[in-house]
């Protein structure tokens, strides 16, 4: 499972059969919080828990410390997060 962040304000978390797709705003409305917010400068981060976590600016990823444990607590939420997403878009 993938999570991705991207500048174009969207969130993804992606699955080998599936994916959830929010807006910041919708995010926020089916988690119950806020998506973390980006360091300065930085413009995306993609978590895959034990694979990869990076942070990227336009031109440059820096590789960040795993786990990353608010990446791991909205993984674990994937479910309840893509019924609200589908209940959204009917």
């Amino acid at each position: 499972m993938e999570l991705r962040q991207h500048p174009d304000g969207l969130i993804f978390i992606t699955t080998s059969s599936d994916e959830y797709q929010a807006t910041f705003d919708d995010f926020e409305t089916d988690n119950g919080s806020r998506f973390p917010s980006l360091p300065d400068g930085m413009i995306c981060r993609i978590y895959e828990p034990g694979v990869k976590h990076q942070l990227y600016t336009r031109n440059t990823a820096y590789p960040q410390p795993m786990p990353w444990a608010a990446g791991d607590a909205i993984l674990n939420k994937y479910d309840a997060l893509k019924v609200k997403q589908d209940a959204r878009e009917l």
